[in-house]
């Protein structure tokens, strides 16, 4: 049996990021430019929204993940609404963008030629995990360098760098948790469609969290099975020790659907 060696991961994925550079540097680009798109018309929203928009139907601002446009008073608010909106975009990437490091190997059959480099299958499913991190840290550090710019632009003094980047790295950790779903999953198969399993797992959990909301009390145990929710830009801010323990548990989760994961992909046939 082949000795796990963390050189072998990091070349390994060296060599994917390489392949797929185009792919998130294209992410990026659009990502940054979008974000900066949003995050520059602070101002002018800003005044749109206070004049006309708190009008809308609370049940429109609740799918936008927010109480009232009175927060757009405030950057870090409005940002909050936008990241909000914007993780849905990420987290769809990320786990397409996992699953398919995973499932292109098989694909193309070049999972062969790897596997008779002498090189453990742990060594190339954990190639994929750094992968897969890697990428989708590219991709949000994108998105929030360019809502940073803006802030320093036009964000005045609502702008608060501690609380931009709690909101940030707390409300990221939603797309971190589904990249871990989306390797769990392709580590057991590759048989079916996981990249569009995983988004419609994305999809899912956004539309539980907001149907929670939707239900008030008669719906709280939605809002556990939705990250967005959980980890709301509003939660993060807070970070209350709910919010913490909360982070834990998904934490937990998140590794424990990688480890069986490997488990499945070291044991597994090859679909070949």
């Amino acid at each position: 049996m082949n000795k796990f060696s963390a050189k072998n991961v990091i070349k390994l994925s060296r060599f994917d990021l390489k392949n797929n550079r185009r792919l998130i540097v294209g992410w990026m680009v659009s990502v940054f430019a979008i974000t900066f798109l949003y995050m520059i018309l602070f101002s002018s929203m800003k005044e749109m929204a206070l004049a006309e928009w708190d009008s809308m139907p609370v049940e429109i601002l609740e799918f936008m993940g927010i109480k009232s446009f009175s927060i757009m008073n405030d950057y870090n608010g409005y940002f909050g609404m936008m990241y909000n909106l914007l993780l849905i975009a990420i987290s769809i990437f990320t786990v397409t963008f996992s699953a398919g490091i995973i499932f292109k190997e098989e694909k193309s059959k070049t999972i062969e030629f790897l596997y008779s480099l002498h090189l453990s299958r742990m060594e190339i499913y954990f190639s994929k995990v750094l992968t897969a991190v890697v990428a989708f840290l590219m991709v949000l550090l994108s998105l929030i360098a360019s809502a940073a710019i803006c802030g320093f632009l036009n964000g005045g003094d609502t702008f608060i760098l501690s609380d931009f980047f709690q909101i940030s790295f707390v409300s990221g950790f939603i797309a971190f948790f589904f990249t871990g779903v989306a390797l769990f999953l392709g580590g057991i198969t590759t048989r079916i469609s996981v990249g569009m399993v995983s988004a419609m797992v994305v999809v899912a959990s956004y539309l539980l969290g907001y149907l929670g909301e939707l239900l008030k009390y008669k719906g709280n145990f939605l809002l556990y099975l939705s990250p967005f929710q959980l980890f709301s830009p509003t939660n993060a801010l807070d970070m209350s020790s709910e919010t913490v323990i909360h982070l834990v548990i998904y934490t937990a989760v998140m590794i424990a659907l990688v480890a069986f994961g490997a488990i499945v992909y070291k044991r597994r046939d090859f679909n070949i």
